[in-house]
């Protein structure tokens, strides 16, 4: 039998065990590598219920609570770290004039000022990503994972754009499956 796809998550099956706990779409990966019935269960959800498609009242009221203006919102995310080319992502959200970017610099406060110097929304790290992610039209995220899993949950739009060192395959390629 031949390993799994390039690019996507590799489920390995420890013996003897009655359960294999995986993530959302694992279960068939394991049942194929000989995992017995019903011995491969899903571990559910891997968002928070904070995470949820926004209604009209929810969106302004979370924007107020941003502080962020009107029109289409973009967040454009880079992690807690706040590395790669933010804001050079950032300036090709500007450019065509179809929404306005949010910057979520995570921890990296010279970021924040530099995007804020610019005229650009930008904020540190934020505590309630859950309400943000109701603020917003689409997230630009450079890392894959959970932010997009979070994001896509939400009801977003997602992007993984200019993706940081590493992620640059995993990242892009199970999310361009239907499903």
């Amino acid at each position: 039998m031949g390993g799994p796809e390039r690019g996507r998550p590799r489920v390995v099956l420890a013996k003897p065990r009655r359960r294999h706990h995986v993530a959302s779409g694992g279960a068939g990966q394991a049942w194929a590598l000989g995992a017995r019935d019903g011995s491969a269960l899903a571990a559910g959800a891997l968002v928070g219920p904070g995470f949820h498609p926004a209604m009209a009242e929810e969106r302004a009221a979370a924007r107020e609570a941003f502080g962020l203006p009107g029109g289409r919102l973009a967040l454009v995310a880079a992690g807690s770290w706040g590395v790669g080319r933010v804001e050079a992502t950032a300036a090709e959200v500007v450019a065509p004039g179809v929404a306005t970017p949010v910057v979520v610099c995570g921890r990296n406060e010279r970021l924040r000022s530099r995007l804020n110097r610019a005229a650009v929304p930008a904020l540190g790290w934020v505590t309630d990503m859950p309400l943000l992610m109701r603020a917003v039209d689409v997230l630009v995220e450079n890392a894959g994972g959970l932010m997009a899993i979070e994001g896509m949950t939400t009801g977003l739009a997602v992007a993984t754009y200019r993706p940081i060192p590493g992620m640059a395959w995993s990242a892009r390629r199970p999310s361009t499956r239907p499903g």
